[in-house]
């Protein structure tokens, strides 16, 4: 078929890589493979690039029809925002010329797969998907989104981890969507995104097979609350700039490297402002930009990170001030304060992404919180060492925390509670 549940195997991860290898052989491993942990019930699915477009989601979206609804219920529950997309849509069916240069190549077909899977109109399923560009943007009472945390570090030995929290309004509706997707070309991945069922962009993926296959990246896109949100609308219904989130597929699939990645993100037109947080798998491959409709705002480096080794993105600009009631960059300076390269470890980094310790009084808010969605911790090692993600689902905040910081050994996925976890190869 177009697309299917890839084969969940319980299975170590050091004889995972072993087969992996004996198969393909080390030259080949990146290519093949994907390590990845998620937990228990999660769902993964692979995508067939050489599929016809029209049916990649044939086998998926059918899946999701109640919890889609849900999603969209809740997220344009503002009769403003209903009607925002109302229009979009319109516009989409009325014009099929804007449709394809809001969403390039081969989306608008995905999208007729994706509706028909949910029993709704293409153009439906593509407005919804807009649904960032139709409303990230300066607001009037001064308030931010409070969404997201992107962290990049890079250990004593060169090695960089990409850390992940996406938080988002309507978080109880969208953790049910949350969902990995193989994108494959010729039976092998390509690149990994985490999607929401209904959706063919996304802004969350790593790539390292394909022609990244030596020289793998990974990619988060955080929520930039500037610019007058009308002049998004303006800039996508007048086919200026394609959706950001179609714009960051179009980086996964053509980017090769960390730094032809940036290169990209760096030039892009884009209709709304946004942060991007990337890593690579050489020393000094970490980056944030701030994005600005037509440029670049401001960009930071590794070797300029903070300490000179971590990079930390909040949904505020780094010389600006955060809200006063979301002072998550003081909750995540404090953590990694008790570190350095030399005893940063993948699980110090899935600590990070689930401390909760915020004194609300001073307007802390915990970089894990009730808006968070799901977490991911991205390696890319230099070949021939696997790339590896881990990925989880948050449950209930704050009833269903994550193991405690003390627990914690170091190893793949020792924050995730081993009854849950479950090792995966992708071939």
């Amino acid at each position: 078929g177009a697309a299917r549940p890839c084969d969940f195997a319980r299975l170590p991860l050091v004889a995972l890589g072993s087969r992996v290898t004996a198969r393909f052989g080390m030259r080949h491993a990146l290519a093949a493979c994907l390590c990845v942990l998620v937990p228990s019930s999660a769902q993964r699915f692979a995508v067939e690039l050489d599929s016809p477009p029209d049916a990649r989601w044939d086998d998926i979206a059918p899946l999701y029809r109640a919890p889609y609804s849900a999603a969209i219920s809740s997220l344009t529950a503002d009769p403003e925002k209903r009607l925002v997309v109302q229009l979009v849509e319109a516009a989409l069916r009325a014009s099929p010329s804007l449709a394809a240069r809001i969403y390039p190549g081969d989306l608008m077909a995905e999208f007729a797969s994706l509706g028909r899977g949910l029993n709704v109109s293409a153009e439906r399923v593509a407005a919804n998907a807009l649904l960032y560009d139709l409303t990230a943007g300066r607001r009037g009472d001064g308030s931010s989104a409070r969404a997201c945390t992107g962290v990049v570090a890079q250990l004593a030995n060169g090695q960089v981890l990409h850390g992940r929290n996406l938080d988002y309004g309507s978080a109880d509706q969208l953790k049910p969507l949350a969902i990995l997707v193989d994108f494959k070309r010729g039976g092998r991945v390509q690149f990994t995104a985490t999607v929401f069922a209904g959706m063919a962009t996304f802004n969350t993926v790593q790539k390292a097979g394909g022609c990244a296959s030596l020289s793998p990246w990974s990619l988060s896109q955080n929520e930039r609350d500037q610019g007058d949100v009308r002049s998004n609308w303006l800039r996508l219904l007048s086919g200026s700039a394609p959706a950001t989130f179609a714009q960051i597929r179009r980086v996964a699939e053509d980017a090769c490297s960390f730094g032809e990645a940036v290169g990209m993100l760096r030039a892009l037109p884009l209709p709304a402002f946004s942060y991007f947080v990337l890593a690579g798998s050489q020393r000094g491959e970490g980056a944030v930009l701030a994005r600005d409709r037509e440029g670049v705002a401001d960009e930071w480096r590794l070797p300029k990170g903070r300490d000179g080794w971590w990079l930390l993105e909040t949904n505020y600009d780094r010389l600006g001030p955060p809200a006063p009631d979301d002072k998550r960059r003081a909750v995540a300076v404090r953590f990694m304060a008790r570190y350095s390269p030399a005893n940063f470890t993948l699980g110090a980094m899935w600590n990070l992404l689930s401390d909760r310790s915020a004194n609300a009084t001073a307007g802390e808010r915990g970089v894990w919180n009730n808006e968070t969605v799901y977490s991911q911790v991205m390696v890319q090692p230099p070949p021939p060492a696997m790339p590896t993600l881990h990925w989880q689902r948050r449950g209930d905040y704050p009833e269903d925390p994550p193991a405690p910081i003390s627990a914690l050994s170091g190893e793949v996925g020792a924050a995730v509670r081993p009854s849950d976890v479950q090792a995966v190869a992708v071939m």
